[in-house]
């Protein structure tokens, strides 16, 4: 058994059980949103962006020139540079530093505001990615018992990741 990334072009593999569908959205510290105010998507080229490498697989979306063309923002300069990590939890532990602002991913995005560690200045503009998580089960193993409890709990781990408003 495995959790694996698939498109979310609405094809879910046979047999697969969907848990969530990436988006992503930016996301801040509280404290340092204090700073300074982001009333329009492009004022918050006025924080360190916190960029993923663009040559790590499957990051292809999650950039910021993506996400300011999702948010009719155009085309967008940083202004107070960019820092730029190999992973998404390096980018998401430096935005909760205060060290920028970050593109957030589900599920980091969902556990990451309900905590307060982070909170989202634009809650609206969640920009799906095109990946679903789901749950993919070797099927001549489905119904031992533990393979089933750890299937149950792993859908209920994800049916309680807190619901983002806005």
């Amino acid at each position: 058994m495995r959790r694996a990334v698939q498109p979310a072009a609405g094809v879910t593999p046979a047999g697969a059980v969907p848990l969530i569908d990436d988006v992503v959205a930016p996301a801040i510290s509280p404290r340092l949103l204090q700073s300074a105010q982001a009333g329009r998507p492009a004022d918050l080229a006025n924080w360190p962006l916190l960029d993923l490498d663009d040559s790590v697989p499957g990051t292809q979306r999650l950039n910021w020139t993506a996400w300011f063309d999702f948010a009719g923002a155009g085309p967008v300069e940083p202004t107070a540079g960019r820092l730029v990590f190999s992973f998404v939890d390096q980018a998401v532990q430096a935005a909760i530093r205060g060290q920028g602002v970050a593109l957030v991913r589900s599920p980091f995005l969902q556990d990451c505001v309900a905590s307060g560690d982070l909170v989202m200045p634009f809650p609206r503009l969640r920009m799906p990615v095109g990946y679903r998580h789901v749950l993919a089960v070797n099927p001549s193993r489905a119904k031992r018992p533990h393979v089933e409890a750890f299937c149950s709990w792993m859908v209920e781990q994800f049916r309680r990741v807190p619901q983002l408003t806005g």
